[in-house]
Formats: structure tokens, sequence, C-alpha cells
């Protein structure tokens, strides 16, 4: 994905088959102007079945600290069949 637009739309996409959902950080590793974030996300989807995921984020910022680009790795297989059930 690239840019603000398309992400918005994913997360919204991605959000919008939950009752519940969210993201807990579990180990953040920085070195100069890049993070690696280990996350794991928990939520409960509208019918009623639950899920756990886990993935690790790196993330890019330029010298004035703005965000320059994500690179996200997880499996969305286990979501996808989720939702699609």
């Amino acid at each position: 994905m690239h840019g603000h637009e398309a992400l918005r739309q994913f997360l919204t996409h991605v959000i919008s088959g939950f009752d519940t959902v969210g993201l807990t950080e579990n180990s953040v590793f920085i070195n100069g102007y890049t993070a690696a974030v280990k996350w794991t996300g928990e939520g409960v989807a509208k019918n009623g079945k639950a899920i756990r995921i886990e993935g690790i984020d790196v993330i890019h910022c330029n010298e004035a600290g703005k965000i320059t680009s994500v690179y996200a790795y997880w499996d969305p297989a286990p979501m996808m069949a989720l939702l699609m059930s």
C-alpha cells in the first residue's frame, strides 16, 4: 500500500469486520531513525469468533521525525479466514 488513503481504506475494511479489535506493543527496538515493533493483535469478529495474531512492524522516519515508510510482517490468512466464515 502507498499513501494515507490506501492505508485508511485497508484499516477501515479490516476493522469493520470486528466488534472489538486492538493491538498491543510487546517490544520496541529503536536504532537511529528506524524502529522495529513486535505486536500482538486480538479481537472478536462480528461472527463472535476470537482471534489472536502476531507481527512485526519496521518503521522508518526522517530527520524531522515524520514516518516515511512502514513494513508490516504478519500472516493475514487466519484473519481473512475468520472474516470470511
